[in-house]
This record gives C-alpha cells, sequence and structure tokens, in this order.
C-alpha cells in the first residue's frame, strides 16, 4: 500500500516538472507610410520576427524573448482592454493573474507591431 501511494505521488511529481508552455501566435505588422497625390498612403503589410511569445501554464508567466537587436514595449490586457502588466523592454518575463479569461498581448516596435491572444 505504502509503495502504490509511493509510486502515485512520484508519477504526480514527475508530471508537474514538466509544465507545458504554450506558444502564443503573433501577428506582426509594418506601417509603411508614403505620399500619393496630395494624401498620406498608410498601407500595412505581415511581416515576421524572431520574436517568441510563451505562456507557462503551471506558473502564469508570459515570457517574451527577442534578439538584443530589437527593441519595443509589451503590453497584457484583459479582453476588456484593461492594462494587466507592461515592460520596456522585449526580453521579460511577466506574470499574468490567474483568471482564466482571455487575454490580449501587444508588442509594440519602432515602425512595426504585433497583437496575441492568449488563455490564462
Amino acid at each position: 500500500m505504502k509503495r502504490a501511494l509511493f509510486l502515485c505521488l512520484l508519477i504526480a511529481s514527475v508530471l508537474t516538472c514538466f509544465a507545458e508552455k504554450k506558444n502564443v501566435d503573433i501577428r506582426f505588422q509594418r506601417v509603411k507610410e508614403g505620399v500619393i497625390g496630395s494624401g498620406i498612403d498608410r498601407s500595412i503589410v505581415d511581416i515576421t520576427l524572431p520574436i517568441v511569445v510563451t505562456i507557462d501554464d503551471s506558473t502564469g508567466y508570459l515570457e517574451v524573448t527577442a534578439p538584443s537587436d530589437l527593441t519595443g514595449m509589451v503590453y497584457v490586457y484583459n479582453i476588456s482592454g484593461s492594462l494587466e502588466r507592461s515592460a520596456s523592454k522585449l526580453n521579460v518575463t511577466l506574470p499574468i493573474p490567474q483568471r482564466r479569461q482571455t487575454h490580449v498581448v501587444t508588442i509594440k516596435g519602432d515602425d512595426w507591431s504585433g497583437e496575441g491572444k492568449f488563455i490564462y
């Protein structure tokens, strides 16, 4: 009986050690501005940036990693649009309030921005 209990506790602890990090899909866009005739033309172009955003389900931390030559700001909003967390750099780990709701992460650079949604 003690062995069975020990085995169950051991399996449970091993499973929690390998907490799952999930990637957050971020759609990045670059705004290109130009002058056409007498007006300003702003066209949005989808781009790919080497920025990875993950959420750790067990700890509730949002991790943003990017190359050191990229600069930008990170904002995390709840579904109502209220700002929950922000950071003035890209390589950051932010705690997310555990509410089991949809959150929106927005990442902004000089001439690009990205946005994605996740549930935590």
